[in-house]
């Protein structure tokens, strides 16, 4: 509780010293922007990272067995004060309670967080389902992997037998609520649909991914018949599979599968022009003719809610920031990952060069280094243009040194690179290779 219980400039030294840290790692320059390098190391600012760990904290006091600790935040909430007393009481930041609803606020949970806690790992139950084949398929990057993804869909729905009920389910959002929806089908023919509108404190994408999956075998067994559940969530399939999974939604329907006759659990890729599936999905965006259910709201579900929160808080502090725009062209939203970063001596570089920070004149010259920002080659023939890394890559009155590293490049890609984003982009797979 330290750096948030003291004065500022104790929170804002901190922050410095984490951000100088990343710098010399990255070999960044110390004019570098701060945020820069904290975006790209993919570590969250230290405000945010304590307003996370501290509303975490809060949930998981408010719903564990600690009965005092809860009874000494309900009286330091006070919930008969009106509203601006409440706030006023936690702008003072007097006590770690302050610090914890302080955090909660800025993250838009309930001043009273409480959950469900899953509390210790359910013994192995005699699920008798057949575990799905589960691929990874990288659609948006060509045709062909589409065409693969829609292949293995064919491939899969083609080994259910067609006299049998196959339940396509999926999770979808519409005007801010989230939806959970069951399409039947068998002999080829659409035989019912189910809609479920959810409501909760924290419903999630996941949790309604989950829920439709519970929809399907309850309704097996009320009808008392073998179906096949097809869903196009990977997580969501694991998850029900898993007796020790943090998720109370996924314990329960996985308790429901050893009393139910579902045959087979199946994965589909999404949206690669599967009919089923994709009534399914059309049915859970629009949200016509469904059933009001509310959901019960456990921990996890609290802690997914203040991780993307935080997440969102990060991304609009980077997409106000006017630090290196070279990296927000090839960054622009906050990475989830750190798979960019790779070998210490080659992370460096690419920093560099994804960064904008290199001794290129347009940097020089910002930073007062160099009388101009034009390119002296450039200059030599009777052209101004402006020298950036971009440039420097394609200069052509560089011809010997640019077509050297353009042969390089189109070797290590398969053609001729038509930018330096595309070299450069944080999500190509063949960027270990350069």
């Amino acid at each position: 509780w330290s750096l948030l219980l003291a004065p500022k400039a104790f929170l804002k030294r901190a922050t410095s010293m984490q951000r100088r840290t990343l710098k010399r790692f990255l070999s960044l320059p110390t004019c570098a922007g701060g945020d820069v390098a904290e975006v790209y190391a993919a570590i969250a600012p230290l405000d945010v990272l304590l307003h996370r760990l501290c509303a975490g904290t809060l949930v998981r006091m408010v719903s564990a067995e600690d009965h005092e600790g809860r009874l000494a935040y309900r009286r330091y909430l006070d919930s008969d004060q009106p509203i601006k007393d409440i706030r006023r009481k936690v702008s003072t930041w007097k006590s770690p309670f302050g610090v914890m609803l302080k955090a909660a606020q800025a993250l838009g949970l309930p001043l009273f967080p409480r959950a469900k806690r899953v509390r210790h790992a359910m013994a192995k139950s005699n699920v008798n389902v057949n575990v799905p084949v589960f691929k990874n398929f990288n659609k948006k990057f060509s045709e062909r992997c589409k065409k693969k993804a829609r292949e293995f869909a064919e491939s899969v729905i083609a080994n259910i037998p067609s006299d049998e009920y196959t339940l396509y389910t999926d999770g979808g959002q519409c005007d801010d609520h989230k939806f959970a929806a069951v399409c039947g089908v068998k002999d080829n023919m659409e035989s019912f649909t189910l809609c479920f509108r959810l409501t909760g404190a924290a419903v999630s994408s996941h949790v309604a991914e989950v829920y439709a999956i519970k929809a399907a075998i309850l309704w097996s067994i009320k009808h008392d018949v073998k179906v096949h559940i097809v869903s196009d969530s990977q997580a969501a399939i694991r998850a029900t599979l898993s007796p020790a999974s943090q998720c109370i939604h996924a314990r329960k329907v996985h308790t429901l599968l050893a009393n139910s006759k579902v045959a087979s659990l199946v994965w589909v890729p999404s949206h690669v022009g599967l009919p089923g599936n994709e009534r399914a999905d059309a049915i859970a965006s629009g949200g016509d003719h469904s059933t009001i259910v509310r959901v019960p709201t456990s921990v996890s579900d609290y802690t997914n809610r203040i991780k993307l929160r935080a997440l969102e808080i990060w991304n609009d502090r980077w997409k106000r920031s006017k630090n290196s725009k070279e990296l927000h062209r090839l960054m622009p939203n906050v990475p989830h990952d750190r798979s960019h970063i790779l070998g210490c001596i080659t992370a460096r570089i690419m920093a560099r060069l994804r960064t904008g920070y290199c001794s290129v004149a347009s940097f020089l010259h910002r930073h007062k280094l160099k009388d101009s920002n034009l390119c002296g080659r450039c200059l030599d023939v009777g052209k101004h243009r402006v020298e950036t890394v971009a440039h420097f890559f394609v200069c052509k009155a560089n011809r010997p040194h640019s077509t050297a590293v353009l042969v390089d490049f189109t070797a290590i890609l398969g053609h001729r690179p038509t930018s330096l984003s595309e070299v450069l982009d944080v999500n190509l797979y063949l960027s270990k290779q350069i």
